[in-house]
């Protein structure tokens, strides 16, 4: 069963999907089903654009279900896990996070101030685009706060506040409830970064701002790997080139999905919604 059908009747039964991490993750970033769903609703436009989208469909979803794995750089995390082992691909992985939920919301800002300032109807753009620029901000605030307490000199300001809470959940009750809650706050970062890198932040649906997103996390986090990749069995010349590969594929299929909503009747003039 996948997880977003795990979460459906969560989500109809309203509180209920936040118990779980994938079902809290979901409820807020967006569904975990196939990317090319969210246009079911263009087949309304115009009758090329059903025959378009029926050509096209099933090779763009899976084009972008690929380009979902491509953006998170897992193509290098394989080849590291299997030359350098687990301990260095953590590393990464925490790595990609950190960028994805710290430096991705910049590149969100900056996709909706373009789609914005091209589209006919710009207030229309603006109302349609809310829901992703405050969930991007919201992230960047959480994110900054849960990851800035890791830096040795914050940390180290914080030891004073941070060492009386870390006995107290040594202490039974808290000594078995801490770390069921550390488990579940890492399956909700997992989560959430995979589906930001899903669903550009929520903007489910808003396949010119995922387009434009994807491109930009598929080389911030490329960008940052590259520069921290400490080396190791597998080369650092391999890492770059398997980095690099990773994020031009993913920006190519980025150009595709454009081009085939263009088709469709979406363009950057009509808004992240198309012609309505």
């Amino acid at each position: 069963m996948s997880l977003d059908a795990g979460t459906g009747a969560g989500r109809r039964n309203g509180a209920g999907a936040w118990f779980t991490p994938w079902g809290a993750a979901r409820r807020i970033y967006g569904r975990y089903g196939p990317p090319l769903g969210d246009l079911a609703a263009l087949d309304e436009l115009a009758a090329p654009v059903g025959s378009v989208l029926s050509r096209l469909g099933p090779v763009l979803e899976a084009l972008l279900t690929v380009r979902v794995w491509l953006t998170l750089n897992v193509v290098a995390l394989i080849a590291q896990l299997v030359q350098d082992g687990a301990d260095a691909v953590v590393i990464t992985v925490y790595q990609t996070g950190m960028v994805t939920m710290v430096v991705g919301p910049f590149g969100l800002l900056l996709a909706v101030a373009v789609l914005v300032a091209v589209a006919r109807t710009r207030l229309t753009a603006a109302r349609q685009l809310l829901r992703p620029v405050l969930l991007a901000l919201v992230t960047f605030l959480v994110s900054v706060g849960v990851f800035g307490t890791q830096l040795p000199g914050v940390r180290q300001e914080l030891e004073g506040l941070i060492a009386p809470v870390v006995e107290l959940a040594r202490q039974p009750p808290l000594s078995v409830v801490a770390p069921l809650l550390g488990a579940w706050l890492l399956l909700f970062g997992l989560c959430s970064v995979y589906l930001i890198h899903h669903h550009a932040f929520g903007g489910d649906g808003r396949r010119l701002l995922d387009a434009l997103v994807s491109v930009w996390l598929a080389w911030v986090v490329g960008v940052v790997e590259i520069a921290n990749y400490p080396g190791g069995d597998l080369s650092t010349r391999a890492f770059v080139w398997l980095t690099v590969g990773s994020a031009s594929v993913a920006t190519l299929i980025s150009v595709v999905e454009l081009v085939s909503l263009r088709r469709s009747g979406v363009t950057f003039r009509n808004g992240p919604w198309g012609p309505s």
